[in-house]
């Protein structure tokens, strides 16, 4: 299938060429009916984009994310920092805060 496929396409590209009185060798119109075959065969691919409304199914999922980010509050654990410092005798530790996760914001 493969030989008679390229075969095919170095007809339609030496009689094409033989319309507009183009001069080529056998090798050369092999060449340019693999270019061709190839280009055919990844046409769909190329010119098919991404399905109809995805825009739409993108943008209502940013609006949902926004709202959201909206919706949060400021931690009352950390006070919006993010860090719970908490002191022992003679030194201090920094933690991430466990309620916000660190974001020193979260969900209601």
């Amino acid at each position: 299938m493969a030989d008679a496929q390229r075969q095919l396409w170095a007809e339609i590209v030496s009689e094409s060429f033989e319309d507009h009185g183009i001069s080529a060798t056998a090798d050369q119109i092999a060449a340019v009916a693999s270019d061709v075959q190839g280009a055919h065969e990844n046409w769909d691919m190329a010119f098919s984009g991404p399905s109809p409304g995805w825009h739409d199914r993108e943008l209502a999922e940013i609006k949902r994310q926004l709202a959201q980010e909206r919706e949060k509050v400021t931690c009352r654990e950390c006070r919006g920092t993010g860090s719970i410092i908490e002191y022992f005798a003679s030194r201090q530790s920094i933690e991430t805060c466990w309620k916000c996760g660190g974001e020193g914001r979260h969900a209601p």
